[in-house]
């Protein structure tokens, strides 16, 4: 039996936990360094008043998406290389639950961090 760390690679079993164990409702507390400003955090507000975090916010999707379909388009033609089809991993999977937790982590966490 093999074990592998999925705070990488896989970071939410979810497809997996489906399998085995039925479950259908996921709620992710999201706190990787690497993950944290990249994940929109719904606030579930219907009528956000604050035009400009929704516009940031809009923005921030609309970059992350566009790399991700590059990435796709160039891997599907062939011609994305080799070193970076190994990140790619990180980069196509969900990490999000039907409810997640994101810090807003700011420069000084990240410099404390390193």
């Amino acid at each position: 039996m093999s074990f592998i760390d999925g705070s990488v690679a896989g970071d939410l079993p979810m497809q997996r936990l489906t399998e085995l164990f039925n479950v259908n409702t996921f709620i992710v507390s999201q706190v990787n360094p690497h993950v944290c400003p990249f994940v929109s955090v719904d606030t579930g507000e219907v009528l956000d008043t604050k035009v400009q975090k929704r516009f940031l916010r809009t923005v921030k999707e609309l970059t992350g998406n566009t790399i991700k379909y590059f990435l796709k388009q160039t891997d599907a033609i062939g011609i994305l290389p080799n070193y970076i089809k190994g990140i790619t991993a990180i980069i196509f999977q969900s990490y999000k639950g039907h409810v997640t937790v994101v810090p807003s982590p700011t420069v000084n966490d990240y410099a404390n961090l390193l």
